[in-house]
């Protein structure tokens, strides 16, 4: 419970600070002809448009990414759907280097291409998922707060560092409490680290990620197979946990 009050405001929190300041970010690029800046459509990201160039940056402008942002449940690459607006509408060749649409379901399961001892066990019941999360990504956050808000659920979660590189997913590898450490990290409460041994299971996440075409977190996984992208409220979580599509 204390653990799900202290997730809860530090979401709220979060979302507060979400909005970028286009002022900030315009004064960051003093040099860069921005013509528009929209903190909404790749949150938490601010997508910023120069001439015919589309990158992002964190609302406060501290942090910088040159890239596509490819949204999982849409199912297509917002920074080509920008690009090709910004071409007058043109299909263009950078959509044959989009990444395949990624799979829906895994009928051989996670045993494939994970290890069980990567998993980071989380909540507890009758009911089980897997989960492929980073702790950078204020989604992962709200998905475990909604496991919580279940009560009868385990989640096997396996940590990759796609938002905020490997740092803090290796520091909740390494920490003698994973779990609670994992929920301090949600929280940005937890701080890189003396590397370990276990460390090497972010690298490993990753790479199975990549082997099974799954792109981007959270990703949510059944012991049936199914897959679900991004967040689910509990309510939703528990209709799809039953069996629904």
């Amino acid at each position: 419970m204390i653990r799900r009050a202290l997730l809860s405001l530090s979401l709220a929190a979060f979302s507060m600070s979400a909005h970028g300041d286009e002022a900030v970010i315009r004064a960051a690029f003093p040099n860069t002809a921005i013509q528009t800046v929209d903190c909404a459509l790749a949150a938490p990201l601010c997508e910023v448009v120069a001439g015919k160039s589309v990158f992002y940056t964190t609302p406060d402008a501290r942090i910088m990414v040159i890239g596509r942002v490819f949204d999982l449940q849409l199912g297509r690459s917002l920074t080509d759907d920008r690009l090709d607006a910004l071409d007058g509408g043109q299909a263009s060749v950078r959509t044959a280097s989009v990444a395949s649409r990624p799979p829906q379901a895994l009928p051989g399961g996670l045993g494939q291409a994970f290890r069980p001892e990567d998993a980071i066990v989380t909540g507890e019941g009758p009911r089980h998922l897997s989960v492929l999360a980073d702790p950078g990504c204020p989604y992962c956050a709200q998905l475990a707060d909604a496991v919580i808000a279940l009560g009868d659920v385990q989640a096997d979660v396996y940590l990759v560092g796609t938002v905020g590189g490997r740092a803090i997913p290796e520091a909740v590898y390494c920490a003698r409490d994973p779990e609670t450490a994992l929920y301090q990290a949600y929280m940005r409460a937890l701080q890189p680290g003396a590397s370990c041994e276990r460390a090497m299971a972010v690298a490993r996440n990753e790479l199975a990620a990549r082997q099974l075409g799954l792109s981007g977190t959270p990703i949510l996984i059944r012991d049936d197979g199914a897959i679900r992208y991004g967040m689910l409220p509990p309510e939703e979580l528990d209709a799809w946990l039953k069996g629904a599509e």
